[in-house]
């Protein structure tokens, strides 16, 4: 990819994250709960038992702010955390039948959000865009377990 063509997809990549971001912060504020805690709920969905440093770095937020997070959805019964069968000192995280049922009605208004944004777009051109971001994903998921998650 040339340099101009890759300076493109950055900025269309950055809008388009942008922009969905605040369409999510609507469905995700209506209810009353913050865009953070839809992250946290999506990322413990992903991989049940993870713990505070790994969600940490898996969504950019500091341990210390995912600690307090982590806390408090925990008191609004969305997820339970245990200590770790085999280190006592760390916390396995996981959601509750209420975080589960949030996190699929927020999933819903997510997919139906997609499913109608991209409705007029044929469904080999769909199938590149998936097959392109799927590629970039994984080349960024490899350079982050590189550097040490």
């Amino acid at each position: 990819m040339h340099e101009a063509d890759a300076a493109r997809l950055a900025e269309l990549l950055g809008d388009v994250r942008r922009l969905f971001k605040e369409k999510v912060t609507t469905w995700a504020n209506s209810p009353g709960v913050p865009l953070t805690t839809v992250v946290m709920l999506r990322e413990v969905a992903r991989d049940p038992g993870v713990g505070v440093s790994i969600l940490g770095r898996r969504t950019g937020f500091s341990k210390g702010y995912v600690s307090s997070t982590v806390e408090q959805m925990e008191e609004e019964g969305l997820l339970h955390k245990t200590a770790h069968p085999k280190d006592q000192r760390c916390l396995q995280i996981r959601l509750t039948q209420s975080g589960r049922e949030l996190l699929d009605r927020l999933e819903g208004q997510y997919g139906a959000f997609w499913a109608e944004l991209l409705h007029e777009v044929p469904d080999d051109e769909a199938a590149q865009i998936i097959a392109a971001l799927e590629q970039l994903r994984a080349r960024l998921t490899n350079e982050r377990e590189d550097a040490g998650d």
